[in-house]
């Protein structure tokens, strides 16, 4: 069967198949390893067809179905057509959104869906900076950076020792651990975060988070 076809069929069939499927594979990663290096050892080409349902093969049967109607973990979407579609079109043109130049088309696009967003927001959309990331370490850590680099421009060309104070970074309990890693990747260290309690309903206690600022500011 010819590779778009073998695609196509997987495409419609997962739909229909997906509620029939486990939702978490029951796998150690002693027998996937296993199966892999007695499948490839890299020392001759396989054909791209042979390749691409040995692969549908493993995702099928290892692989946590965040589409499936019983997965209730965490904020992974859902599949739909138009991101599959979108898949595809980024991976056969590739463009390289990091200079205008490389993909004028591309930047054009983004810069529509986010000033909509950010109109959504009520924010200003003329005077907004933004992008999209591929998620919420890249979101946080970028969070981070504009943040120093606002309060202390100076940094831009001395780095962190050029901070005339320790920046803090209130979080709570609640909060994503990629602020762990966004402290260290700023190279501000992990002592700059602080821990805001939180009430009953989980949500931040804004007068301690007001009271530890003052203390801070001191």
């Amino acid at each position: 069967m010819p590779i778009w076809d073998i695609l196509e069929h997987e495409v419609e069939s997962l739909r229909g198949d997906i509620r029939e499927s486990r939702v978490l594979p029951d796998v150690s990663p002693e027998k996937i390893r296993e199966k892999l290096e007695s499948r490839y050892d890299f020392s001759a080409p396989r054909p791209l067809g042979e390749l691409t349902g040995e692969v549908i093969e493993l995702l099928r049967d290892y692989n946590v179905h965040v589409t499936h109607p019983r997965y209730f973990g965490l904020f992974n979407p859902g599949v739909r057509y138009a991101s599959i579609v979108a898949d595809l079109l980024t991976a056969l043109y590739n463009p390289q959104l990091a200079a205008w130049s490389h993909a004028p088309a591309a930047n054009e696009i983004e810069r529509l869906t986010l000033r909509h967003f950010c109109g959504k927001l009520s924010w200003d959309v003329d005077a907004a900076m933004m992008n999209f990331t591929s998620g919420g370490m890249e979101a946080n850590l970028s969070g981070v950076l504009a943040a120093v680099s606002f309060h202390f421009p100076e940094t831009g060309g001395k780095g962190m020792k050029a901070l005339p104070a320790d920046p803090v970074i209130y979080i709570t309990a609640e909060s994503h651990h990629s602020f762990v890693k966004a402290a260290r990747m700023a190279g501000l260290g992990t002592d700059c975060l602080r821990e805001v309690p939180l009430s009953r309903d989980f949500r931040m206690d804004t007068a301690e988070l007001e009271r530890m600022a003052v203390s801070d500011r001191s």
